[in-house]
Order: C-alpha cells, then structure tokens, then sequence
C-alpha cells in the first residue's frame, strides 16, 4: 500500500482569482502572500515565479456556482471551456511541471471565484 500524504499548504499565499466567461491567466506565485485577479468573459494567464521549481502541486477550490476551465503550464496560458473543469463547490489538488508558472482560468459566462494554493502531498 502507497503511503498518502495528506497536502500542506504554503501558508497565506493563496491567490483568489476572480474567473468569468472571458479568459485570465494569472500567475499563481506561492511566494505572493496577498494575490487578487479577475477576469471577464475572455481567456487570460497568471504569472507564479514562486513556484518555479518549488512547489510540485496546488489545491483549486471553485467557491462559485459554475464550472470554471483552467489550464495552467509555462508562460502565458489560455484557457478555454474545453479545458479541466473545476465543478462549483469542488476542491481538487493537482500536480505541475517544475517549470510551470502561469495558471488561466474561465466560466461559461456567470462570474465564480477560484482559490488556488500552492503545497506538498495530495
């Protein structure tokens, strides 16, 4: 039997991101102590140096009443409704390449605000 590890955040660093039918990409920097962005009905990316060969994974919690789409990899990203959805309500932690540094995000249209985390484990 694998040993689990449950995830440990990178305390206060989590990034709200503010997500709508547009597309924002944003970096999600786990050095960021106080990180806000929004976005409207288009596709935009964050930037996260501090991930950048730190943290391997991030916790994603969707406190909005829609699926947000997010995509996230190295430099700007544009994220699309035929990217990972995140369901309203759902927290869901995901693992990233070293190198990864940006995340983006979007709705369908109605507004939903996503937390993202960055940490250890799963």
């Amino acid at each position: 039997m694998a040993n689990v590890n449950p995830f440990c955040p990178s305390v206060g660093t989590t990034l709200t991101i503010s997500a709508t039918g547009s597309n924002l990409s944003t970096a999600f920097n786990a050095k960021d102590v106080s990180s806000s962005t929004s976005a409207t009905g288009t596709s935009g990316s964050v930037h996260d140096s501090g991930i950048v060969g730190g943290h391997a994974v991030f916790r994603a919690y969707n406190a909005g009443t829609v699926p947000v789409f997010c995509r996230w990899g190295k430099g700007a990203q544009t994220a699309t409704t035929g990217d990972m959805p995140l369901a309203p309500g759902v927290v869901e932690v995901f693992s990233k390449a070293n190198q990864d540094d940006q995340i983006a995000v979007i709705t369908g249209g109605t507004a939903a605000t996503v937390y993202i985390t960055c940490g250890e484990g799963q």
